[in-house]
């Protein structure tokens, strides 16, 4: 049987485009960024869900994923450097968040709280961070920056408001409400100065490890 090869998956996919598309160096460096990318968050996120759904949290962690990942396509955010890195920080991660949404019971004043902390927190992180770049997605052009940072303060205005519908109709979704608001909060972490340390930092225990 095979080994599964990232680097020859993406290869064969640019091939595919170099044959068909005229693209650039910088284009193509882009791109497989963009595949290795796209084949990590799909083993990253069907480990996390696979690990959530034995530990009995599979809604939470769907949750969080989704909130984390709607915010993050606007406004980027730390990343591994390996496929492995990436499923192994995201399983671990979005499962931890996951089982303090189901053992943790905030009431609804509480949970009121802590929204308009996150809310306050994660206007000043995406207004000093976002989009925040990576070398092999930089972000080249002023204009595309602005409109990648209006977007990404949009899904959060958005998320915002479901949120005050949920507390003004008095709905029954603490958890649904509960787990989306830890998604917004890491997602903004990622943005920070720490958040991308504490990447780098599991990224070299790794290789160690390796």
């Amino acid at each position: 049987m095979k080994k599964f090869n990232v680097d020859g998956v993406a290869n064969n996919l640019i091939n595919y485009f170099r044959r068909n598309l005229e693209i650039d160096k910088d284009q193509e460096a882009i791109l497989k960024y963009s595949i290795h990318l796209v084949i990590s968050a799909i083993f990253s996120l069907g480990f996390a869900l696979f690990a959530a759904l034995l530990l009995g949290i599979f809604p939470n962690v769907l949750i969080i994923i989704l909130t984390n990942a709607i915010l993050r396509t606007f406004s980027g955010g730390a990343h591994s450097s390996s496929m492995l890195g990436c499923t192994i920080y995201g399983t671990v991660l979005m499962n931890i968040l996951g089982i303090i949404t189901k053992y943790t019971h905030p009431n609804k004043g509480i949970l009121a709280i802590i929204i308009f902390i996150v809310f306050i927190f994660s206007i000043l992180i995406i207004n000093k961070y976002a989009p925040a770049d990576t070398p092999g997605k930089p972000i080249t052009t002023k204009v595309k920056k602005q409109k990648l940072r209006k977007l990404s303060f949009s899904a959060l205005f958005i998320w915002f408001g479901l949120c005050v519908l949920w507390y003004v109709g008095a709905i029954k979704s603490h958890m649904m409400i509960y787990a989306s608001t830890l998604g917004v909060l890491w997602q903004c972490f990622s943005l920070t100065d720490w958040g991308y340390a504490l990447l780098n930092r599991f990224d070299k225990s790794l290789h160690m490890i390796k």
